[in-house]
């Protein structure tokens, strides 16, 4: 009695452990884009029931949608292959008081590198440089680019600098009027300085010549004196 209820009893758990491992196998699963780059390598231990069912699951990968798989029996791999998913970014142009000038849209696959360029907007000048991103993200920020409002006297302002050189090297009128004052000021001053200086050339001259007419004179005076002299002398002899 004992003997045939201890045989069922023992025998159950190993039918068990055997039917666990027959259901279950494990695989590879290699994930590749649609340039064939790959995207994952791992293994997973799947139950029979799951590996009859994995070339139609749709085993989801960030970025990407699943478009089919293929089965190697002899390796036990299966190979699932993308397509990246289109990610809309949106551009902005704002002016230097933050307003919106316009907008755009640019659509690219997912995992690749954006480089946007500022686009030509008429009357604006742009601020920023070309932006290079890398597109991992679904659900992007947007892209900002900076303008300057052109003024509209851009081009008289390159004149009015070399206008104003020009005005650098010459002088105003109000300058040359000063200067022409200040020359006619400094011209009469010259006369009036020049005069003076004649005059007290002169004066010296008119004063040697008074003494030497009073010399004369005098000379002249005692030449008369002496010749009266004379003559009485000559008289009295």
């Amino acid at each position: 009695m004992n003997n045939k209820q201890n045989g069922p009893l023992t025998a159950k758990p190993a039918k068990k452990e055997s039917s666990i491992t027959a259901r279950t196998q494990t695989i590879h699963l290699i994930g590749i884009d649609n340039h064939s780059h790959q995207l994952f390598n791992k293994t997973a231990t799947v139950s029979n029931n799951e590996l009859q069912n994995m070339l139609n699951d749709n085993i989801e990968f960030y970025g990407y949608n699943w478009q089919h798989t293929n089965y190697d029996e002899r390796t036990n791999t299966f190979t699932l292959h993308y397509l990246p998913k289109k990610v809309t970014f949106k551009v902005v142009n704002i002016d230097e008081n933050g307003k919106k000038i316009s907008s755009r849209a640019i659509t690219v696959d997912f995992a690749t590198d954006l480089t946007v360029s500022p686009t030509t907007i008429d009357g604006y000048g742009a601020l920023d440089q070309e932006k290079t991103i890398k597109v991992d993200n679904l659900l992007p920020e947007v892209i900002q680019f900076h303008y300057q409002k052109d003024r509209s006297d851009g081009a008289h302002s390159d004149n009015s600098v070399v206008t104003t050189a020009k005005k650098d090297s010459e002088e105003p009128d109000s300058a040359k009027k000063f200067d022409s004052s200040q020359a006619s000021q400094d011209s009469d001053t010259k006369t009036h300085s020049l005069a003076d200086k004649e005059g007290q050339s002169k004066l010296p001259q008119t004063g040697e010549a008074t003494v030497g007419k009073s010399a004369i004179i005098g000379w002249l005076l005692l030449i008369g004196l002496a010749g009266q002299k004379i003559l009485k002398r000559a008289r009295q002899l």
